[in-house]
Parts: C-alpha cells; sequence; structure tokens
C-alpha cells in the first residue's frame, strides 16, 4: 500500500550533506541531486509480522556539462540506494529510484569555445571585459566632438 507523505511538503526535504557527497565522489558524472517526491509503503517484518514503513526516495540526477550517463537508470537507483546504506547504515528502511535524468545540452559551439577560448580566471577576464568597453565607450565620446 503506497502513500504520500501528507506530514512534509517534498520541496522542503533535503539530500543529507553528507551524503550528496558521497555521491559526487563515487559518482563523478553526476553534478547534483534533487527529491522529486517520497514515496511511503507498509511492509510486515518477515520475523516476527510487526507492521514497517518503508520510504522509496525519487530522485533526479543532474549531470555536468559533456557528460553523460553510464548506466542505466536502475543502475543508478541500485548503486545510490548502496551508497545510502553504507553511509547510513540504521537507515535500511530508505531506498532511492531515479526518475530521470538531467542532462544538459552541450552543443559543438560550447565544445569549440572550451577548447579555443583563451582561459583566464574569472576575474581577470571580467576586468578584461569591461577594459574593452570603457574603450569603445570613450572612443565614440570623442569622436562626438571631432565631429
Amino acid at each position: 500500500m503506497k502513500k504520500q507523505l501528507p506530514i512534509y511538503e517534498v520541496s522542503d526535504l533535503r539530500i543529507p550533506k553528507e551524503f550528496e557527497v558521497v555521491i559526487l565522489k563515487m559518482i563523478p558524472e553526476i553534478e547534483s541531486v534533487e527529491i522529486q517526491d517520497v514515496q511511503s509503503t507498509m511492509m510486515y517484518n518477515t520475523r516476527n509480522f510487526e507492521p514497517v514503513e518503508h520510504f522509496k526516495v525519487q530522485i533526479v540526477l543532474h549531470f555536468k556539462k559533456g557528460e553523460e550517463p553510464k548506466k542505466l537508470r536502475e543502475e543508478y537507483s541500485i548503486e545510490i540506494s548502496n551508497l545510502f546504506i553504507y553511509t547510513f547504515s540504521e537507515y535500511g528502511f530508505v531506498s532511492f529510484h531515479v526518475v530521470f535524468f538531467n542532462i544538459p545540452e552541450y552543443t559543438n559551439q560550447d565544445k569549440f569555445f572550451e577548447l579555443f577560448l583563451e582561459k583566464r580566471p574569472p576575474i581577470l577576464k571580467y576586468t578584461y571585459i569591461l577594459k574593452k568597453k570603457f574603450w569603445k565607450i570613450w572612443v565614440k565620446f570623442l569622436s562626438l566632438f571631432n565631429k
């Protein structure tokens, strides 16, 4: 019997920071993980027939630019569930299910500029752009007086 969680809004739920770090280190093509939904299911313990609530966390995997999934969704689901059990062994009642992948578009233009564009630190890059714009504006300003 599946039911939606009535206690919290899904937007209030977050992947624990220490677990997110484990995911990003162990699966390097992933940039971030987002919770989309949580399902709660009552199951019975086979040893003593007591009801136990299990949670299935449905997640979206956001991939890095230029990276593509190397496995199927089911394989990622199993791997992330196993990583969770290794990280939080006392939470065996939680599993993960990958709902879909978010793969950013990586165009040929992106690849071209990544290869050929001069690599500058971000601050120097913006300083250079500002100086270039300043000189263009200054030249336009001076041209007004030369007419």
